[in-house]
């Protein structure tokens, strides 16, 4: 499925004093005009999990958003020491206006911990939790950019081992079409290695994606772990490489293997 999306966005923020100079409030405004196109094996059915009338796979959506951020990490491309706490909110639709109506949840909290001092270099685990709750009375009220599709190092959570979106509920043909419950679990340990340029990163993911939070089963994750390797770059940022195995890949992601994933941005530890 692709989806096509015009519009624009608005956001304003500030530091806050209290309850101490970590905390940011943020405030938005999003309207967007999104448009579906479907591969031409796909039957109305499973259409009918991405839009209200497949003959005009168009949506207009319009919606707020707050949120509240806590960053107390002591470095910000590789903590080792402090928290990250964020709790993100929108509203698209009622009195926003729109064809979409949902309100959509998103809760990170992630720790960072020195291990051992190993002359100069320490080495340091974060754990990482990644909580989602999407709100509506119909699944085509939720533009698909809006659900949670993880899998893979996705924007909506890293779960690798696996491709890329690909965890999640699933339309009847075997289609991907997103979740509206959503958790994810990280524990990564990273060990520099040249003069806090180069870092060796081991590492263990488990998430999934659910229709419903009455779906959400804790003991039906899927797990990965594996190895990589982290470039810190004057002019290009973070440049990062995993090599992961996922434990519960099904059949229609090529049954059990190794996955190779490339990152690049500021977000990877």
């Amino acid at each position: 499925v692709t989806e096509e999306t015009r519009g624009f966005s608005l956001r304003l923020g500030r530091r806050l004093r209290w309850p101490d100079d970590y905390s940011r409030v943020y405030a938005s405004y999003s309207f967007r005009n999104e448009r579906y196109t479907f591969p031409s094996y796909f039957t109305d059915a499973d259409k009918y999990y991405y839009v209200q009338d497949p003959s005009n796979p168009s949506l207009i959506s319009s919606s707020i958003g707050l949120g509240y951020s806590r960053d107390s990490r002591n470095l910000p491309l590789f903590p080792t020491a402090g928290t990250y706490l964020a709790y993100d909110f929108q509203h698209a639709g009622g009195p926003w206006g729109g064809d979409v109506d949902y309100r959509k949840h998103t809760v990170q909290a992630n720790m960072y911990l020195p291990v051992v001092d190993i002359r100069g270099w320490i080495p340091a685990l974060a754990i990482k939790t990644t909580f989602g709750q999407i709100n509506t009375s119909e699944q085509t009220n939720v533009p698909l950019s809006e659900r949670f599709r993880p899998g893979g190092i996705s924007f909506d959570g890293q779960i690798r081992g696996y491709p890329d979106y690909s965890i999640g509920p699933r339309t009847g043909g075997g289609y991907t079409s997103g979740g509206f419950t959503m958790f994810i679990t990280t524990a990564e340990l990273a060990f520099p290695i040249v003069n806090q340029q180069i870092y060796a990163v081991a590492f263990a993911d488990a998430g999934n994606a659910w229709r419903d939070v009455k779906e959400m089963d804790l003991n039906k994750l899927n797990r990965s772990s594996g190895f990589g390797v982290r470039f810190i770059l004057p002019l290009a940022g973070i440049i990062g490489l995993d090599f992961a195995y996922g434990y519960d890949r099904q059949s229609y992601m090529g049954g059990r293997q190794w996955e190779t994933h490339f990152q690049f941005g500021q977000t990877l530890f």
